[in-house]
């Protein structure tokens, strides 16, 4: 486990040496990065539903709930859940959301989205 800010060049290489992102926010209203970030390098979460990181787990991104409110032991109950599943169930079902994320949040996506609302103008 790492706390704390992690300079760019050292986010890829943590992200591969963790098995999940643990972000047990309490209240935010917001999209939270660490969650996209963990999407596009392959990680599954285990999360609180706070800002749009319920959209995210409702799309379909591989995560553990953590059940509200938050607290210590909500969030223990939800790393217990998520170590009760093999982590080759995980590596895939984060790889499967990882090609998700880069049909629909690619420049080129994003793009295309622009270009039609442009065009129904």
């Amino acid at each position: 486990m790492r706390m704390g800010y992690v300079e760019d060049d050292g986010v890829r290489a943590l992200l591969a040496e963790s098995d999940a992102l643990l972000l047990p926010y309490t209240d935010f209203h917001s999209q939270s990065g660490v969650a996209l970030l963990a999407a596009s390098n392959a990680r599954p979460i285990i999360a609180s539903p706070a800002g749009g990181i319920g959209t995210l787990m409702a799309e379909g991104m591989p995560s553990i709930p953590i059940s509200q409110p938050v607290s210590p032991d909500t969030v223990a109950e939800a790393i217990i859940a998520f170590a009760a599943i093999p982590a080759a169930t995980w590596n895939e079902r984060a790889g499967q959301y990882l090609q998700h994320t880069l049909e629909v949040r690619s420049w080129r996506a994003i793009g295309a989205q622009y270009l039609a609302l442009a065009e129904s103008l």
